[in-house]
């Protein structure tokens, strides 16, 4: 499903909320039995499997999130989260002028967690549109590694951000792409995207007219390409 801002997948009501706008269980169904933690693990509590979001957003962060109809289909997207085979792409507006070069952010044992990319600046503003992919999904992770750098998305008040920018209601972080590997069911798709929200492409039109161009160069010249060679 294209996930919208303001709902949290934490919580069984959230959840609740989350599978009947996906129209995956009806309204009167029971909620799901787990929902993967940070490592993509899922964690069944019953001997009957129920729908659930495979993998996590924050509650203002938008775009895709992934549901399984079957347990084997839970299974195996939990293990290419696993094994990091799974190409994981967002936009987001932070704070500043990023600089040209891509950014690695590494954890303490210097594994590379998060690359962002500069996509257009914006002076009036003085904001910057990113591309990220994310290697690893721990909580708040784009959002804290912008903030590590001086940039903190625009509008994240828990991490500096200040107000949000013109139009807008919060931070803008959108799960936009999302690639699977070769190897994969056949009911897969090689990718996924989810259009952006009035909200977003309203405020991205505005102040970074080409920012679907931009956005798909960066994605091809310097994420997918590189990090599929060896798929």
């Amino acid at each position: 499903m294209n996930k919208p801002a303001g709902i949290p997948v934490h919580g069984s009501s959230s959840i609740d909320t989350l599978l009947s706008a996906a129209s995956v269980l009806t309204p009167s169904a029971e909620p799901p039995a787990a929902v993967p933690d940070t490592d993509g693990r899922v964690h069944l509590h019953s001997l009957s499997f129920k729908p659930g979001p495979l993998h996590r957003l924050d509650k203002d962060t938008t775009g895709v999130l992934c549901f399984s109809r079957t347990l084997a289909g839970a299974q195996w997207f939990s293990q290419c989260l696993r094994e990091k085979t799974v190409g994981k792409y967002y936009l987001g507006v932070v704070r500043g002028a990023m600089p040209a070069q891509p950014i690695t952010a590494q954890d303490e044992n210097g594994a590379t967690m998060t690359q962002c990319y500069s996509v257009e600046y914006c002076k009036d503003i003085d904001a910057s549109l990113m591309l990220f992919r994310l290697i690893t999904g721990k909580k708040h992770q784009i959002r804290k590694h912008t903030e590590s750098v001086g940039h903190p998305l625009a509008g994240d008040r828990k991490y500096h951000g200040g107000n949000p920018l013109p139009g807008c209601k919060h931070y803008l972080l959108h799960a936009w792409r999302l690639y699977f590997p070769a190897l994969r069911p056949a009911d897969i798709p090689a990718s996924i995207e989810a259009p952006l929200f009035p909200e977003m492409e309203t405020f991205l039109n505005r102040y970074f007219p080409n920012w679907r161009n931009a956005a798909s160069s960066a994605l091809i010249d310097q994420c997918y390409d590189k990090s599929n060679s060896s798929n």
